[in-house]
């Protein structure tokens, strides 16, 4: 690139010997927006200075460009004039003549890349140019002597010179980032990187030169690659806004904007113009927005500023959201004023402070987010070590818990187990008819029910440490109905089985199953009126569509306790205010609902007048 570039301006230079006409020339523009006034009318309009370092509205619109020669030293040399950039459409030129008439010539592709001779021109004479493009774009004619445009064309070669280099060498820096290091940062600065010379090559007109590419394939490029760098940097932002506010989730819908972009450079390659238009309308309300973002995400998170780098990294993004709103603002007329002499120095100093500047600010946006990275990186590692240390101290707790569940099961269980001993022999020593006989049955009962709550007491610490793991296996309907009349030998107790074999095969853990049926049977003979029968229901039911499958319903009539609430009986613990005075912990409803969602299936309470049901349906062979 620098031997390019060093050749290239060599010969542009001027040749030594050869006095440079200096011009001076009056750019002003008039833009015909229905696009149908003849050359005569136009000359009566009122013409006005613009900025030709920005990008105008004139797609699908006749320009107007007036060159007016304020100084002409030594009128005989002819003028000259190059005209960029190369896709602005059709250009015609008009020249006055020595018999007071116009000329009127149209300029060939190669006129977009060659030096375009106008003709003797004399101080007061004015040029126009017609211009009518499908495309937004900037009006850049450079106007001169022969010798003013060499040594305009050996500037503008060392200029792109500097700017391909400095773009190549963060390229190929960039790049092995991304390879060893991959981010969405790392790769939309590579996209925009390649873009932005892409972009320059093709409006400068080296794509043509070089290159060799057609005029129709610049125009149609043009447009959507100019859209697409500004979606992408508006990506850039956003990644590094987000990644430093990490919490603060709404700041992602900035990418809303991004993405409004993309659509518009996919839409530019059918309607160019209007594509521009709504994507410099996007540019210029872009920046304010991204601005009060960070702003606000700032005052709601202010803990995130609290260390050096980040606070760096927030005057970064803030001078860079600054300096857009000024650049957006001043291409849409807000800031400023368009009155611009352009000059070749002027034209390479806007172009070097919009690339330097735009280099600088990826390359500290790419240092602060790997900062930015392995900050949020080390918070994660601290807070997976507390967490890791808190997850030890809890294991330990509920071996603790568990060990002491175990330990008092096991101690309350032998005190029992003598008192059953004891209250035995005093029952065989009494008569029937002793009145001693009616207390000893509800000594009785009393010890079965503390029996009973340490049971399940152990059952839901065993279930929720994995004291109880799930076995499943292929038992028959006969097998489960066998087990649970053995644990349950009240006479109150009626299971009914209807449309279904004691053959019928199941597949499930016997085990639960035991747990959940032992507890809803307890629960209904407990709560149920004394002179009352507990039903167990057992059928086969058949679904659309669905494996065979067996319903179990335990229903019971209404007791003095009433009906639990259908919100809160399931929960652990719950235990309706009517049921105080019955024993219990409020476990047996929570630890079935628990074991069935372990089978993946549930159990599902019904109250219909003065009877409750609890149904429990299994899928069977």
């Amino acid at each position: 690139m620098l031997v390019f570039g060093s050749a290239l301006a060599q010969s542009a230079a001027p040749t030594e010997g050869m006095s440079a006409q200096r011009f001076q020339v009056q750019r002003t523009l008039f833009v015909d927006e229905s696009g149908r006034l003849d050359f005569e009318s136009v000359r009566t309009q009122d013409f006005k200075p613009f900025n030709p370092l920005e990008r105008l509205a004139i797609g699908d619109k006749v320009a107007w460009l007036r060159l007016h020669i304020e100084q002409a030293n030594g009128a005989d040399a002819p003028l000259l004039m190059q005209l960029i950039p190369p896709h602005l459409g059709n250009v015609s030129v008009y020249s006055p003549s020595g018999t007071g008439q116009w000329r009127e010539r149209s300029l060939t592709p190669q006129d977009f890349i060659s030096k375009t001779e106008l003709g003797a021109a004399g101080q007061g004479e004015d040029f126009y140019l017609r211009i009518h493009s499908r495309h937004n774009a900037a009006v850049i004619a450079f106007v001169g002597s022969k010798e003013e445009l060499n040594l305009h064309d050996k500037k503008m070669a060392v200029m792109t010179t500097i700017i391909s280099t400095l773009a190549l060498v963060f390229f190929l820096v960039m790049l092995w980032r991304t390879f060893h290091h991959f981010s969405l940062l790392n790769a939309l600065i590579c996209s925009l990187l390649v873009l932005s010379q892409i972009q320059h090559w093709l409006t400068s007109g080296l794509a043509i030169t070089l290159l060799d590419l057609s005029l129709a394939v610049i125009m149609g490029l043009a447009t959507p690659i100019i859209i697409a760098n500004v979606a992408i940097a508006g990506g850039i932002f956003t990644v590094f806004l987000t990644t430093l506010f990490s919490e603060q989730g709404w700041l992602r819908w900035m990418w809303l904007w991004s993405i409004f972009q993309l659509g518009m450079v996919v839409y530019a390659f059918f309607e160019p113009s209007a594509a521009s238009n709504l994507s410099m309308l996007a540019w210029r309300c872009g920046p304010p927005i991204f601005f009060a973002f960070l702003l606000t995400a700032a005052i709601r998170d202010p803990r995130t500023l609290r260390q050096l780098s980040n606070k760096v990294a927030f005057g970064v993004l803030s001078l860079s959201s600054a300096m857009f709103v000024a650049v957006s603002w001043k291409s849409g007329g807000v800031l400023g004023g368009h009155a611009v002499e352009l000059t070749s120095d002027l034209f390479i100093q806007n172009v070097l402070s919009r690339t330097v500047p735009l280099l600088v600010i990826m390359g500290l946006a790419t240092w602060f987010y790997e900062r930015l990275k392995a900050n949020q990186l080390h918070v994660i590692q601290n807070e997976l070590q507390l967490s890791q240390e808190s997850l030890d101290l809890e294991s330990k707790r509920l071996e603790r818990q568990r060990k002491f569940t175990a330990m008092l099961a096991h101690e309350l269980k032998n005190p029992l187990a003598v008192s059953h001993l004891a209250l035995s022999g005093i029952k065989a020593r009494i008569g029937q008819d002793d009145p001693l006989q009616q207390r000893s049955a509800a000594i009785e009962q009393s010890l079965q029910e503390i029996d009973a709550i340490i049971d399940r007491c152990s059952e839901m610490d065993g279930f929720e440490q994995g004291q109880l793991p799930m076995r499943i296996g292929a038992f028959t309907l006969n097998d489960l109905m066998a087990a649970l009349k053995a644990t349950h030998r009240s006479d109150r107790i009626y299971i009914l089985v209807q449309g279904i074999t004691s053959e019928t095969v199941l597949v499930s853990d016997m085990h639960y199953l035991k747990i959940i049926f032992s507890n809803l049977l307890t629960n209904a003979l407990k709560y149920s009126p004394p002179d009352t029968l507990v039903e167990l229901a057992v059928q086969a039911v058949q679904r659309d569509g669905q494996a065979p499958m067996v319903s179990f319903c335990v229903s019971n009539e209404v007791g003095e306790a009433g009906t639990p609430s259908p919100d809160l009986a399931f929960e652990r613990f719950y235990r309706a205010e009517s049921a105080r005075n019955q024993s219990g912990a409020g476990l047996g409803l929570w630890l079935s609902q628990s074991l069935a969602h372990a089978l993946g299936t549930e159990v599902v309470m019904q109250i219909q007048s003065q009877k409750i049901s609890f149904t429990l349906v299994l899928p069977c062979k």
